[in-house]
This record gives C-alpha cells, sequence and structure tokens, in this order.
C-alpha cells in the first residue's frame, strides 16, 4: 500500500492499478547464463503512472555464450510496476540453454542492494517467464536440453576423455564409442569410466577382450543390460539417472592397449541445465 499523501495515492486507486511500488530510485537487475551465440533476451513489462496512466518498457541483452554470467541494470521509473516478463526475441533455445535472473534493486553503480527478485528460470523463443505468475526456479532444477555431441577424436595410443564443462551439469544418457585396433598381439580390457576429476564414480566394461585388428563398437545407455549384438558390438550399462558436475570426465581406460589402437571420436547424449 503506498502512504497516505503519496502523489500516487488517488490516481492510482482511481485507475484500479496494482503491483510494487517503484520510487525511482530502484533498478532492475538482469543476470544471464547463455550457452548459445546471438541470443538476445528481453525484458518487457510497464508502469502505472502518477496520473493513472500506463507506460510500457523494454530492456535488452545479449547473454555470454560461455555459461558465464552477464549482469545488466536498467533503469525504473517511480510508479506501480504491474507486470514484467522475459523472453528471447532473437536466436534459438530450448530450457536448458540460457538462464535469467531478473531482481529489483537500489542502486545502479558501486554497491548494490538488492531488495527483491521477480523472475528466475530459462528464457526461451517459444515460453515466457512472467511476473506475477512464474515461479522462481533454480537452474539445475527439472529437465534440462538433450544435446547429441560430437567429442574429440584421440591420437592414437590415446584414451578417450570428455569432460563437463564449467557452468553445466550433465546427465548422461547414452555414450558410443569405437575401438580400432592394431595388428600387435593383446587382449585388450576396455573400460567407460566416470570421474569427478580425480575420483572413479562409475565404471562398466563388456567383458569381451579386444583382440589384434578387430574393430568394436561399444553403446553405453542408460538403463540397458549388458548385450552382444552382432559381431564385435556391444552394449553396456550405465546408471538411470548420471548427474555430473563441471569438472567430471567421462572416459576410457583400456588394459594392454597398444601403440596403434585408435580410438574414434566419441558420439554421446547428455541432458544438460546451467549450473548457477
Amino acid at each position: 500500500m503506498v502512504a497516505t499523501g503519496s502523489e500516487f495515492r488517488s490516481p492510482l486507486q482511481a485507475a484500479g492499478a496494482g503491483g510494487i511500488y517503484l520510487t525511482g530510485e530502484d533498478n532492475f537487475r538482469l543476470t544471464t547464463w547463455g550457452t548459445v551465440a546471438a541470443a538476445a533476451v528481453v525484458v518487457e513489462g510497464r508502469f502505472v503512472d502518477g496520473d493513472g496512466c500506463s507506460v510500457p518498457f523494454v530492456e535488452t541483452q545479449v547473454p555470454n555464450s560461455d555459461r558465464s554470467a552477464k549482469v545488466s541494470v536498467f533503469g525504473a521509473r517511480e510508479g506501480l510496476l504491474t507486470n514484467v516478463q522475459i523472453r528471447l526475441s532473437t536466436g534459438t533455445a530450448l530450457v536448458g540453454a540460457v538462464g535469467a535472473l531478473l531482481e529489483l534493486v537500489r542502486g545502479k553503480d558501486g554497491a548494490i542492494q538488492p531488495i527483491g527478485t521477480l523472475l528466475q528460470g530459462y528464457a526461451t523463443t517459444a515460453t515466457r517467464l512472467a511476473w506475477p505468475g512464474s515461479p522462481i526456479a533454480p537452474l539445475n532444477a527439472g529437465a534440462g536440453r538433450l544435446r547429441a555431441i560430437v567429442g574429440t577424436d584421440p591420437a592414437a595410443n590415446v584414451e578417450i576423455s570428455e569432460t563437463v564443462p564449467v557452468g553445466a551439469r550433465w546427465k548422461l544418457r547414452a555414450f558410443r564409442f569405437v575401438l580400432v585396433a592394431d595388428a600387435n598381439v593383446a587382449n585388450r580390457a576396455v573400460v567407460l569410466t566416470v570421474d569427478d576429476g580425480a575420483n572413479v564414480i562409475f565404471e562398466t566394461s563388456s567383458a569381451v577382450a579386444v583382440t589384434a585388428g578387430q574393430t568394436a563398437t561399444y553403446n553405453a545407455v542408460a538403463g540397458a543390460p549388458f548385450f552382444t549384438y552382432g559381431t564385435l558390438a556391444y552394449h553396456i550399462p550405465l546408471p538411470p539417472d548420471l548427474s555430473l558436475p563441471a569438472g567430471a570426465r567421462i572416459r576410457t581406460v583400456t588394459t594392454n592397449r597398444q601403440v596403434g589402437d585408435n580410438y574414434g571420436a566419441p558420439v554421446y547424449l547428455v541432458e544438460e541445465v546451467i549450473e548457477q
């Protein structure tokens, strides 16, 4: 409720407006965490001013594409904030690609005092974060976006190693890779290993060794049983909900690896959210 005697009391009540009263010293602070290039986040809404007039506003920010935070402070006029929304106006992004946090703050430069949170969640092209109405949700809650990734192709006699990037959390859904063994006689034992950057979290493997001159294909799938299909093609299981923080690795460990043994680039499916 606006204090008695304010110039806003009578005109705003007459207009039937409701919302948050901003003094003119308050501002919006938009923080984004992006994973895609050329995506523009738009903040749109309206105020009711002291004359009871509805005044729209729009502000735009282009997030970083490396999951690092991008912060913009926008001035807010005096009046009642009646509604505000966040959307992507350019670029294409699904849930999990561009996170956004919209706050009310006091101050614009130097020391800034947060005074309220309006919106937090993922900005997309097709849906809206809207106040009032949208819940304030952490970015690592709920389903993320599915990413099919072609990993790094290692040189001969080098293991596969894929790392969860900074600012991301992955749920590993599937991981496919191929080993071409050289002509040296040896029984190679291939283990797919998941660690936190140092400590092993999970290991899975086929019990069938790869011998000289063979090409073996491995498909690690969440919830799949051990299974051999065709010639030198193996299904190996992953946990059904394996959540991996930034810095975690998915890699091979090969016993009796030979100098000419060569892994191809892995192809894998992850469900990714932004980790704030």
